[in-house]
C-alpha cells in the first residue's frame, strides 16, 4: 500500500510539472505568433536583419572561394543566403539580377557547410565575390546579421545606405 501511495504522488507531481511546462510552451507560441503577425502586417520593423542604414561598415576580413580577399569598401552590395532558408532561395535570383546591374563590388555570403551551399555559390559566382561561412561566422557577426536573407548596400563613403531582407529595401538601380 505505501508503494501505491508513493506512485500516485509521483505521477501527480509529474503531471503538474508537465502541465506547467505545456502552459509555458503555449505562451511562447502565442508570443511568436503575435510577433510574426506584426512583422507580416508591417506594424513592426523587420528591416534590421543586419546593420541599419547610416551605420559605418566595420572592417571585413574574409577570403573568397577563389582565394582572394573579400571586398571591404564601398560602393558595395552584400547578401547573405542559406540553403536551409526558403526565402533565401526565392530571393536569390532577384539578388543576382540586382547585383548584375549594381555599380560597385558585390559580396555574396553562402551560409552553411561547403557541401550544402554549392548551388548558392554557383549562382552568385558570376556576379559576386563569394564567401562561405557557418551560421554566426565572422562576417555575420561584423555585419550584425540577425536573419536571412539579409542584404545591404554600402556607399563609397563606407556607410550603409540601406539594408533589409528583400530587394525592395535596397535603392532602385537606374539602368540604361
Amino acid at each position: 500500500m505505501p508503494y501505491l501511495v508513493a506512485a500516485v504522488i509521483l505521477v501527480g507531481v509529474l503531471v503538474i510539472i508537465d502541465l506547467i511546462l505545456t502552459l509555458g510552451v503555449i505562451q511562447r507560441l502565442r508570443e511568436h505568433a503575435r510577433l510574426l503577425t506584426q512583422a507580416l502586417e508591417g506594424t513592426q520593423s523587420v528591416a534590421d536583419f543586419m546593420l541599419p542604414a547610416g551605420s559605418p561598415l566595420p572592417g571585413l576580413r574574409a577570403t573568397t572561394v577563389d582565394g582572394t580577399a573579400a571586398p571591404d569598401t564601398g560602393p558595395l552590395l552584400i547578401g547573405f543566403f542559406s540553403p536551409t532558408c526558403h526565402a533565401c532561395l526565392e530571393r536569390l535570383p532577384g539578388f543576382v539580377s540586382y547585383a548584375d546591374a549594381f555599380d560597385g563590388r558585390v559580396l555574396g555570403v553562402a551560409v552553411g557547410a561547403p557541401e550544402d551551399v554549392g548551388d548558392i555559390v554557383a549562382k552568385l559566382r558570376g556576379v559576386a565575390d563569394v564567401v562561405i561561412e557557418q551560421v554566426d561566422g565572422p562576417l555575420a557577426k561584423a555585419l550584425q546579421v540577425k536573419g536571412m536573407p539579409a542584404m545591404a548596400t554600402v556607399g563609397a563613403d563606407g556607410v550603409v545606405v540601406a539594408s533589409g531582407f528583400e530587394l525592395a529595401a535596397l535603392p532602385s538601380l537606374v539602368t540604361t
